[in-house]
């Protein structure tokens, strides 16, 4: 069997705010049911894997809570048990992952609180 290869990512930008599920495409992951397993993460954040077949990988990034993350994103970091670390195309599965604000609710307010 070949070293898996990872050669992109779905979506490429998430909040760090609340959990998203993401899609690696690629090549090399095996197919659910298999004997061995399937880990990814992100900058230190586990992405726990739903579904997985040889040319793709969806998992479940958790929100990044109480604290973001000291890197936000990047490359992921993809290994299977039974093949070791997969090659990855950093140009191409680059997650940006950060806090957002994306409303204030009420526009003004007082400043005396």
């Amino acid at each position: 069997a070949a070293t898996p290869t990872v050669t992109a990512i779905a979506p490429a930008n998430v909040s760090a705010a609340v959990s998203a599920a993401v899609t690696l495409t690629g090549s090399g992951f095996g197919a659910d049911g298999a004997a061995d397993a399937v880990f990814v993460r992100f900058a230190g954040r586990a992405c726990a894997v739903t579904a997985r077949a040889d040319g793709e990988v969806v998992c479940w990034l958790p929100r990044a809570s109480p604290m973001p993350p000291a890197i936000a994103g990047g490359p992921p970091s993809v290994w299977r048990s039974t093949l070791g670390s997969a090659a990855v195309v950093e140009s191409a599965t680059t997650l940006t992952s950060e806090f957002q604000v994306l409303s204030v609710d009420p526009p003004a307010g007082s400043r005396a609180g």
